[in-house]
């Protein structure tokens, strides 16, 4: 108490924190869901317009998948892929990409599976309503960049909780760019922005009061 409750701090992932608010679900795994897209293309392959002879190469599932969990992460659904808009070169790849990631979404929505991005999605839509969320405060570091999913997650936990520190390593020397990834200064800057917070600059580092 003489601390005013500081021993009261978890430490948590985004997957470790999805897992305590949300309801049990039918997860598939990334092995599960390899099995899966690999059942979609045997079933599907006569329509591609560019992979007809690719499918049954090394790596082909595996790679289809790390593109359609890209995707997900980017909070891009297939219906918003528009390949006709896209270079010549690599409008029929998008096409089957397209495709396969149409039918996984079918599969898992009939199966009732839940994947890795998917329960990130079903955590956003938690954070505002879970009590516990409302009344703590949120300290994040650690990250090298964020994905789209995870900067929606730091904008609102922004806004449901007591608060968020996000801080990062930054520097302009340039003996220190092997040392500081700088990428993620912008996207903090970012999310501080769309919430309307403000910045906190300590010399090398930065901290965002979110």
């Amino acid at each position: 108490s003489a601390l005013g409750g500081s021993f009261n701090i978890r430490v948590l992932t985004f997957r470790r924190l999805a897992a305590e608010i949300l309801p049990d679900y039918n997860y598939m795994p990334k092995q599960s869901a390899l099995m899966a897209l690999t059942a979609i293309v045997s079933r599907h392959k006569d329509k591609f317009l560019c992979y007809k002879k690719g499918t049954e190469s090394s790596g082909f599932i595996e790679s289809a998948y790390e593109t359609i969990c890209q995707f997900k992460y980017s909070r891009i659904p297939p219906e918003k892929i528009v390949c006709s808009l896209l270079p010549p070169q690599i409008r029929n790849k998008m096409a089957d990409i397209k495709l396969l990631y149409e039918k996984y979404q079918e599969f898992l929505s009939e199966n009732k599976y839940i994947d890795s991005a998917g329960k990130m999605e079903e955590l956003l839509r938690a954070i505002p309503e879970y009590p516990d969320i409302k009344n703590s405060y949120f300290y994040i570091y650690d990250f090298d960049n964020f994905s789209t999913q995870e900067k929606a997650l730091i904008a609102s936990l922004a806004k449901n909780s007591l608060g968020v520190t996000a801080a990062c390593c930054h520097s302009e020397k340039s003996f220190h760019r092997y040392l500081f990834v700088n990428d993620l200064l912008p996207e903090l800057a970012e999310i501080s922005r769309q919430t309307r917070v403000k910045a906190l600059i300590q010399k090398e580092y930065w901290q965002y009061l979110l």
